[in-house]
């Protein structure tokens, strides 16, 4: 038998493979890239286009930021203060209190209050939520 009488240094093995390793690496992270600022203009373009009929809200518009703030410290962090998500949720009476509270949340760390319920709520409680939102309030 005739064998290649080449040797391989296993060092040459080791770049080849941690060169591959690497490109995949820069494609992943690339397509993350691509993919979140993807997802930041949606968020964004939800919140400015977003039309609520100011006559139909049943709060001041000073309330809905104080909503937005309590929502957002409820979520950040570690740990998520369902009670107060579902306390303020449930005090909103329109749908037009909806979309106000999310222009007031607007974009937080990148992303829309939508977002941040469904990355903080169980999909249990986030269904919750939403059904509320699309069945109670008029």
């Amino acid at each position: 038998m005739n064998y290649n009488s080449e040797k391989y240094n296993p060092f040459d093995i080791l770049k080849y493979t941690l060169s591959i390793a690497g490109s995949i690496a820069i494609v992943i992270i690339g397509y993350r890239i691509i993919r979140a600022s993807e997802d930041k203009r949606i968020a964004r373009e939800l919140v400015n286009n977003i039309t609520v009929n100011r006559k139909n809200l049943t709060y001041d518009l000073s309330k809905y930021n104080e909503f937005a703030d309590a929502l957002y410290y409820a979520m950040k962090g570690l740990g998520t203060d369902e009670k107060t998500i579902y306390r303020i949720i449930q005090s909103l009476k329109t749908k037009d209190d909806w979309y106000m509270l999310i222009k007031a949340f607007g974009i937080r760390k990148d992303e829309n209050l939508l977002l941040w319920l469904k990355d903080d709520l169980n999909d249990a409680e986030y269904k919750y939520v939403m059904d509320y939102v699309n069945n109670v309030l008029i």
